[in-house]
């Protein structure tokens, strides 16, 4: 059996194997609620708006892919979106187990690492045009801490969430140097304590200058919902990020 593809068609300019570094500048837009309890309900808290947090930020990203198959590559994709800030309150924000008054100085730590993997089998291919369908994981490793020293409050929500998404890849080759790249993954779930939904929308443009060495612009949006409620606690996560992706690529 054989594991590993080695050649590509000579009429077809897909590479086998790429690692794209460079920059990710994104705009965010995020809300999280924490619950105490039941009957002790958190806020609704805006990051950018009620703590301060930047909206826009300028990140390290690095994406690769394997083409190990003909029909048959997978992508990884990395990079996070840390911020901090402090502010005076405007309002009170309840929030997990403690009460941050309005007029109190809160510090806030919000920490977001995003993985990505991805298998896509090509269900149409030839020298101009690569399509397939994808199954992968988005995975999201979030923190987020409250504090105020002067009052001796803080508190904290920590969470892992991996959820499997499908979509679609595609490729065209404009010139055999140029190409136009998209891909579109989507994820859902509907369950008794669970409710969740997220889009991750790519578009890039990529030339290969030299050998083995390209350039590429891209467009990336994610929104995501999700909502767990174990009826102990409940935990509500909104965020929207878009950016443009400028990087340098390196492929075989």
């Amino acid at each position: 059996m054989v594991f590993l593809s080695t050649s590509v068609h000579a009429d077809e300019p897909w590479a086998r194997f790429g690692i794209n570094i460079g920059r990710f500048i994104t705009d965010q837009g995020t809300e999280f609620r924490l619950d105490a309890n039941p009957q002790d309900p958190g806020t609704l808290i805006d990051l950018e708006k009620d703590l301060d947090l930047d909206e826009d930020e300028d990140v390290a990203r690095v994406d690769v892919f394997w083409r190990y198959r003909r029909r048959s590559r997978l992508d990884f994709s990395y990079f996070e979106l840390n911020r901090s800030a402090t502010v005076n309150l405007d309002r009170l924000l309840e929030f997990g187990e403690e009460d941050f008054p309005p007029g109190v100085t809160v510090a806030t730590d919000f920490d977001l690492e995003i993985f990505k993997s991805a298998y896509t089998y090509a269900f149409f291919r030839n020298p101009t045009l690569d399509l397939g369908v994808t199954a992968g994981i988005f995975g999201m490793n979030l923190r987020l801490a409250l504090a105020a020293p002067l009052l001796g409050k803080e508190d904290k929500d920590e969470a892992f969430v991996p959820m499997p998404v499908v979509g679609l890849r595609g490729t065209y080759a404009i010139t055999p140097k140029l190409f136009l790249r998209a891909s579109w993954e989507y994820f859902k779930i509907t369950e008794d304590d669970l409710e969740g939904r997220l889009t991750d929308t790519n578009i890039m443009l990529e030339h290969n200058t030299f050998k083995n060495v390209g350039f590429g612009i891209g467009f990336n949006v994610v929104d995501f919902d999700l909502e767990d409620d174990d009826g102990e606690e409940k935990d509500e996560f909104n965020m929207e990020y878009e950016g443009v992706q400028l990087y340098t690529k390196v492929y075989f």
